[in-house]
């Protein structure tokens, strides 16, 4: 599958699965797709799940401003989605949130295929897309919180490239 259709695929599924989770785990709401942007906002924060399947290796990212990053991390502890948290434990709670999500995205694999996930990785802005790589982002609403689903599908050779 080509970087292309690999980020358009994952982002279509990325989206679907945080809405589910905002619905049900998080108890966020109804959620919505508010459709795809060219690039993240700069101000948006989240983690990033890397992942390597079947079909090609991408990197899936959870965003949204540090209020709706704090409202994630909130829902998933159980705590009122405007408490205060210790950037420790905010950044740990994202990332178990991208890891839910990549764990529900595993099963999505195509023709029986396999997904390997790595660890998160937090990032306080946008990560920048290398070259050769393709990006699709979708801005969602989970509930009241505004977010952005980011799916960079990398070329091989960017990811595995020997220096």
């Amino acid at each position: 599958m080509t970087p292309v259709a690999l980020a358009d695929e994952w982002a279509a599924a990325a989206a679907a699965v945080t809405g589910e989770l905002s619905e049900s785990m998080l108890g966020l709401g109804e959620h919505e797709v508010l459709g795809p942007v060219e690039r993240p906002d700069r101000e948006l924060c989240g983690a990033y799940l890397p992942m390597h399947t079947t079909e090609g290796a991408l990197y899936v990212g959870i965003l949204s401003d540090t209020s709706g990053i704090r409202a994630l991390a909130n829902a998933l502890l159980g705590e009122d989605l405007d408490a205060e948290i210790a950037e420790p434990e905010l950044i740990d709670a994202v990332g178990e949130v991208a890891n839910i999500v990549g764990g529900q995205m595993k099963s999505q694999v195509p023709n029986g295929g396999t997904a390997q996930l790595g660890l998160p990785i937090f990032a306080w802005k946008p990560v920048e897309t290398p070259s050769g790589a393709q990006q699709r982002a979708l801005r969602l609403r989970l509930g009241s919180v505004n977010a952005t689903i980011v799916v960079v599908s990398p070329a091989p050779s960017t990811l595995f490239k020997k220096e």
